[in-house]
Protein backbone atom coordinates (compact mmCIF):
# COMPACT_ATOMS: atom_id res chain seq x y z
CA UNK A 1 0.00 0.00 0.00
CA UNK A 2 3.03 2.50 0.75
CA UNK A 3 4.25 2.02 -3.11
CA UNK A 4 0.96 2.64 -4.29
CA UNK A 5 0.60 5.65 -2.25
CA UNK A 6 4.20 6.72 -3.00
CA UNK A 7 3.76 6.61 -7.00
CA UNK A 8 0.13 8.67 -6.84
CA UNK A 9 2.05 11.22 -4.92
CA UNK A 10 5.52 11.14 -7.37
CA UNK A 11 4.11 10.39 -10.79
CA UNK A 12 2.46 13.48 -11.48
CA UNK A 13 5.58 15.43 -11.29
CA UNK A 14 6.47 13.47 -14.64
CA UNK A 15 2.99 13.46 -16.10
CA UNK A 16 3.10 17.33 -17.32
CA UNK A 17 6.56 16.89 -18.83
CA UNK A 18 5.72 13.63 -20.96
CA UNK A 19 2.33 15.62 -22.05
CA UNK A 20 4.07 18.28 -22.96
CA UNK A 21 5.64 16.41 -25.85
CA UNK A 22 2.42 14.87 -27.08
CA UNK A 23 0.99 17.81 -28.58
CA UNK A 24 1.18 18.45 -32.34
CA UNK A 25 2.19 21.99 -32.01
CA UNK A 26 6.24 22.16 -32.02
CA UNK A 27 7.51 22.24 -28.20
CA UNK A 28 11.74 21.63 -28.67
CA UNK A 29 12.07 25.43 -27.90
CA UNK A 30 10.52 24.68 -24.05
CA UNK A 31 12.50 21.27 -23.82
CA UNK A 32 15.38 22.55 -21.91
CA UNK A 33 12.97 24.65 -19.47
CA UNK A 34 10.68 21.63 -18.85
CA UNK A 35 13.65 19.59 -18.50
CA UNK A 36 15.10 21.39 -15.83
CA UNK A 37 11.88 22.29 -14.26
CA UNK A 38 11.20 18.44 -14.28
CA UNK A 39 14.65 17.68 -12.47
CA UNK A 40 14.63 20.44 -9.76
CA UNK A 41 10.41 19.25 -8.75
CA UNK A 42 11.95 15.51 -8.43
CA UNK A 43 14.59 16.62 -6.41
CA UNK A 44 13.28 18.68 -4.09
CA UNK A 45 11.09 15.56 -2.97
CA UNK A 46 14.20 14.43 -0.87
CA UNK A 47 17.15 17.19 -1.40
CA UNK A 48 17.33 20.56 0.77
CA UNK A 49 16.27 23.39 -0.98
CA UNK A 50 19.06 26.08 -0.06
CA UNK A 51 20.99 23.27 -2.32
CA UNK A 52 19.16 23.83 -5.31
CA UNK A 53 18.07 27.75 -4.88
CA UNK A 54 20.52 29.94 -6.69
CA UNK A 55 22.00 27.61 -8.57
CA UNK A 56 23.63 27.25 -12.36
CA UNK A 57 22.05 24.54 -14.68
CA UNK A 58 25.48 23.14 -14.19
CA UNK A 59 25.90 22.91 -10.46
CA UNK A 60 22.52 21.01 -10.25
CA UNK A 61 23.71 18.80 -13.18
CA UNK A 62 26.34 18.07 -10.80
CA UNK A 63 24.80 18.04 -7.17
CA UNK A 64 25.66 15.19 -4.83
CA UNK A 65 22.19 13.73 -4.21
CA UNK A 66 23.54 11.70 -1.83
CA UNK A 67 25.59 14.09 0.08
CA UNK A 68 23.52 14.08 3.92
CA UNK A 69 24.48 17.76 3.89
CA UNK A 70 22.08 18.27 0.78
CA UNK A 71 19.03 15.75 2.01
CA UNK A 72 16.55 16.21 3.31
CA UNK A 73 15.52 14.69 6.69
CA UNK A 74 13.15 11.08 6.82
CA UNK A 75 10.34 13.13 7.91
CA UNK A 76 10.30 16.02 5.53
CA UNK A 77 10.87 14.08 2.20
CA UNK A 78 7.58 14.13 0.12
CA UNK A 79 6.32 11.32 -0.28
CA UNK A 80 2.94 12.25 -0.49
CA UNK A 81 -0.28 12.36 2.16
CA UNK A 82 -1.24 8.99 1.87
CA UNK A 83 2.28 7.49 3.03
CA UNK A 84 2.70 10.24 5.46
CA UNK A 85 -0.63 8.86 6.92
CA UNK A 86 0.27 4.91 6.77
CA UNK A 87 4.15 6.26 8.20
CA UNK A 88 3.15 7.71 11.34
CA UNK A 89 4.26 4.34 13.17
CA UNK A 90 7.54 4.06 13.65
CA UNK A 91 7.26 -0.07 12.87
CA UNK A 92 10.62 -1.56 10.77
CA UNK A 93 8.55 -1.91 7.62
CA UNK A 94 7.60 2.00 8.28
CA UNK A 95 11.57 2.88 8.37
CA UNK A 96 12.73 0.23 5.66
CA UNK A 97 10.12 1.51 3.33
CA UNK A 98 11.33 5.58 4.14
CA UNK A 99 15.42 4.04 3.33
CA UNK A 100 14.05 2.29 0.50
CA UNK A 101 12.14 5.74 -1.20
CA UNK A 102 14.97 7.46 -0.37
CA UNK A 103 17.12 5.11 -2.06
CA UNK A 104 14.92 5.15 -5.09
CA UNK A 105 14.58 8.67 -4.50
CA UNK A 106 18.38 9.62 -5.40
CA UNK A 107 18.97 6.44 -8.07
CA UNK A 108 16.16 8.97 -10.05
CA UNK A 109 17.55 12.26 -9.20
CA UNK A 110 20.94 10.52 -10.46
CA UNK A 111 19.26 9.13 -13.84
CA UNK A 112 18.03 12.58 -14.64
CA UNK A 113 20.98 14.42 -13.97
CA UNK A 114 22.87 12.20 -16.45
CA UNK A 115 20.06 11.80 -18.76
CA UNK A 116 18.75 15.12 -19.31
CA UNK A 117 20.13 17.27 -21.80
CA UNK A 118 19.22 20.16 -19.82
CA UNK A 119 23.49 21.79 -20.73
CA UNK A 120 22.59 20.60 -24.42
CA UNK A 121 23.83 24.13 -26.02
CA UNK A 122 21.54 23.66 -29.22
CA UNK A 123 18.79 23.34 -26.46
CA UNK A 124 19.17 26.42 -25.11
CA UNK A 125 19.87 28.56 -28.01
CA UNK A 126 16.63 27.23 -29.47
CA UNK A 127 14.74 27.70 -26.35
CA UNK A 128 15.20 31.80 -27.27
CA UNK A 129 12.64 31.32 -29.88
CA UNK A 130 9.89 30.86 -27.49
CA UNK A 131 7.81 33.88 -27.71
CA UNK A 132 7.94 34.37 -23.57
CA UNK A 133 12.26 34.87 -23.68
CA UNK A 134 11.92 37.75 -26.91
CA UNK A 135 12.62 40.45 -24.39
CA UNK A 136 15.48 38.68 -22.01
CA UNK A 137 18.77 40.09 -22.88
CA UNK A 138 20.19 36.66 -23.83
CA UNK A 139 17.82 35.71 -26.36
CA UNK A 140 19.27 37.89 -29.25
CA UNK A 141 22.57 36.43 -28.61
CA UNK A 142 21.24 33.28 -28.52
CA UNK A 143 19.39 33.22 -31.85
CA UNK A 144 22.01 34.87 -33.47
CA UNK A 145 24.31 32.12 -32.20
CA UNK A 146 21.97 29.45 -33.83
CA UNK A 147 23.79 29.59 -37.27
CA UNK A 148 27.02 28.51 -36.24
CA UNK A 149 25.72 25.37 -33.90
CA UNK A 150 23.52 24.21 -36.77
CA UNK A 151 26.06 24.89 -39.54
CA UNK A 152 23.96 22.72 -42.64
CA UNK A 153 20.61 24.53 -42.26
CA UNK A 154 21.73 28.01 -43.37
CA UNK A 155 23.57 28.56 -46.42
CA UNK A 156 26.32 31.61 -46.42
CA UNK A 157 24.14 33.52 -48.39
CA UNK A 158 21.06 33.81 -46.04
CA UNK A 159 23.41 34.73 -42.74
CA UNK A 160 23.00 38.11 -43.08
CA UNK A 161 19.01 38.27 -43.83
CA UNK A 162 18.84 35.69 -40.83
CA UNK A 163 20.50 38.16 -38.70
CA UNK A 164 18.86 40.96 -39.89
CA UNK A 165 15.36 39.41 -39.11
CA UNK A 166 16.27 38.21 -35.58
CA UNK A 167 17.03 41.95 -35.03
CA UNK A 168 13.96 42.88 -35.96
CA UNK A 169 11.97 40.58 -34.17
CA UNK A 170 13.65 41.86 -31.16
CA UNK A 171 12.86 44.94 -31.68
CA UNK A 172 9.02 45.25 -33.22
CA UNK A 173 6.75 46.57 -30.84
CA UNK A 174 3.83 46.24 -33.32
CA UNK A 175 4.08 41.82 -32.46
CA UNK A 176 1.19 40.61 -30.23
CA UNK A 177 2.26 39.82 -26.59
CA UNK A 178 3.13 36.06 -26.06
CA UNK A 179 0.48 34.57 -23.75
CA UNK A 180 0.17 31.40 -21.99
CA UNK A 181 -1.74 29.73 -25.29
CA UNK A 182 0.84 31.15 -27.86
CA UNK A 183 2.07 28.54 -30.37
CA UNK A 184 5.27 28.52 -31.65
CA UNK A 185 4.29 28.38 -35.15
CA UNK A 186 1.49 30.66 -34.93
CA UNK A 187 3.76 33.47 -33.71
CA UNK A 188 6.55 32.86 -36.64
CA UNK A 189 3.58 33.16 -39.67
CA UNK A 190 2.79 35.99 -37.45
CA UNK A 191 6.42 37.32 -37.24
Amino acid sequence: MLILHLYVSVLPLLKRYTVMFQTKEPMLHRATDEQLRLMKEFVMCFIQPNALMNKSVKQIVQLDLSAPSNCLPDKDMFVGPGVKKLCESADIVVLSFIKTARKTFMACGSYLQLKMPVTNKILRHVSAHDPFVKAQGHALQYMLALPSLATNVLMESEEAAYDLEVCRLHIDNALPEATCTTRLDICVSIW
